[in-house]
């Protein structure tokens, strides 16, 4: 039987029945006879890194901006924390930073022995349907990402990546032609979640699970 719900309100239930501003970083040079320049240092950080990133991409630019704060935070459990609290203020109070990440398709690129450098990999699982009382309808499902967090300086064995994890829990309409990846367009609210059990638990550093959805 159908049931008219709000999409917020059955995402936390349908979870506990399965588990238990853009803020560019830029210097200003003020020159008295010509007006004032900006000079996008990130975006030059992030054009010489050995891995391929996208440097307008706002998921990129705060991990290399992390790095270039605190330098070798990978090194120390502490440094390795300090990240994920980051992370995660980040996408709680940026609603345009946290639809980035739940959108971040990083590129896959080879270097001169043909492997990856990058890797891009995202699967999903369908924790339940919804009805809304708009008459949209739907799944909720989570998406487990597995991406790569560039480097400006390389690791002791010389790579300038490291690998990370998160979960992105949303829910994505049955209208959506992109059901592989999260639904985004009228996301206005981000809270943190607990882990989804059922699906892959992800590799390297675990920057949490986050629910998307819209709040009206």
């Amino acid at each position: 039987m159908k049931r008219s719900v709000c999409l917020l309100s059955i995402i936390l239930p349908l979870l506990a029945c399965n588990n238990e501003k853009k803020n560019p970083d830029v210097t200003e040079i003020i020159n008295n006879e010509s007006p004032v320049v900006q000079v996008d240092s990130l975006r030059i950080i992030c054009d010489n890194l050995k891995s391929t990133v996208m440097a307008n991409n706002d998921v990129a630019r705060f991990f290399v901006n992390y790095e270039r704060e605190n330098k070798r935070w990978h090194s120390s459990e502490e440094g390795k924390q300090k990240l994920v609290k980051e992370f995660k203020n980040k996408m709680l109070t940026d609603t345009l930073f946290a639809k980035e990440v739940a959108s971040y398709l990083q590129s896959r690129t080879t270097n001169e022995e043909g492997i990856a450098l990058i890797d891009n990999d995202i699967v999903d699982d369908v924790i339940g349907n919804y009805d809304s009382q708009d008459g949209s309808y739907g799944q909720i499902k989570c998406f487990s990402f597995n991406i790569a967090i560039p480097l400006i300086d390389p690791l002791y064995n010389g790579d300038y990546e490291i690998p990370a994890t998160y979960q992105i829990i949303c829910p994505v309409p049955a209208t959506s032609e992109k059901k592989y990846m999260p639904y985004t367009k009228n996301v206005n609210y981000v809270t943190e979640s607990s882990k989804y059990d059922g699906i892959r638990k992800g590799k390297g550093i675990d920057l949490g699970s986050f629910i998307l959805g819209e709040k009206k």
